[in-house]
């Protein structure tokens, strides 16, 4: 669910319409063979190639939007904002759909397999294991809120160095006409403010990600303290019926903790892109996924029409 999710739908929806069928096989296998090429094999090359197919939709998608809203619409635009969606909005999605949706399957399910493997042998390390493995999604819901905050603003101060620069480029002749073209500290200034706001988002990513290692560290050092206090004997619990856990077994379920946990921190790398897509989801939906005409459009559509249906009235010319 969520806009990304809404945008990817739109964007395959609006594929399907064109070709009469979803995207080839052939196409497929030619994203697959790139992606070899790049060294990204399986669930990473799959989710390149699934980034890359929505955002072409996307991006066609868009255009046939402003195509639809009309030139009212689009001129109502700033250029440069119209240009941040179709190009670094819709890019801003990859890390959403190659990354975070594939390795939200794969941390669904590893985790789970590894739980129905320790259970059998230690029914306390099993348990250990499923209550601090919710430590990490707790923590990047938490982190998520801030990040999409931070994200939205990083697009808005994105859009206003956009319309600066091309206001600048724009009236560029008037400005030398009038000597005032030197605009080097006012767009310095600029510059300097998203610089800012890019690394306080990239300071939280970084944030986040030493925080998850370090509830994965202290995760496993739980477990490892609790087998390490069972064959002292101060622990006598856990075992299934009377068989006792042997040192093969400990092992084998220490070695088995960390790979419990890398699919859970994999995913807290990644959600840094989920919150940067719905940053860009919520400027994109009310314009791909409305409908065709919104009250504005539909207005200016009127209008045009009425001022077109008016009858053409010459002046009379009077001889002189």
């Amino acid at each position: 669910g969520g806009p990304p999710c809404r945008l990817a739908f739109a964007g395959y929806r609006h594929a399907l319409g064109q070709t009469g069928e979803g995207p080839g096989l052939g196409e497929q296998d030619k994203c697959r063979e790139q992606g070899a090429q790049d060294g990204e094999l399986g669930p990473a090359a799959t989710g390149t190639c699934a980034s890359q197919q929505i955002r072409r939709g996307l991006r066609e998608r868009l255009l046939q939007r402003f195509a639809e809203l009309g030139p009212l619409w689009v001129r109502r635009q700033h250029r440069a904002s119209l240009a941040n969606r179709v190009w670094d909005q819709v890019e801003s999605l990859h890390g959403y759909y190659a990354d975070f949706r594939p390795q939200t399957r794969l941390a669904g399910l590893i985790p789970l397999m590894l739980l129905c493997v320790v259970f059998p042998l230690n029914w306390a390390a099993g348990l250990i294991l499923a209550t601090t493995a919710p430590l990490v999604p707790i923590f990047m819901i938490l982190v998520g809120i801030a990040a999409r905050k931070r994200s939205q603003e990083q697009f808005r101060e994105m859009d206003r160095m956009g319309r600066h620069f091309m206001d600048l480029l724009t009236g560029l002749k008037t400005l030398k006409l009038f000597g005032s073209a030197r605009r080097g500290p006012q767009v310095e200034a600029v510059s300097h403010a998203f610089r800012k706001r890019t690394m306080r988002v990239l300071r939280l990513a970084f944030l986040s990600s030493t925080v998850l290692e370090f509830f994965t560290a202290v995760s496993i050092a739980l477990l490892a303290v609790y087998l390490g206090f069972h064959f002292l004997g101060h622990l006598q619990f856990g075992t299934w019926g009377d068989s006792p856990l042997t040192l093969q077994t400990a092992l084998f379920i220490l070695v088995l903790a960390p790979e419990f946990y890398q699919p859970l921190r994999e995913l807290g790398v990644h959600y840094h892109a989920k919150a940067e897509a719905e940053a860009a989801a919520s400027d994109l939906a009310p314009i791909v996924v409305s409908a065709p005409f919104t009250q504005e459009a539909e207005a200016g559509a009127q209008a045009h029409n009425a001022i077109s249906d008016l009858p053409a009235v010459r002046p009379d010319r009077k001889s002189v």
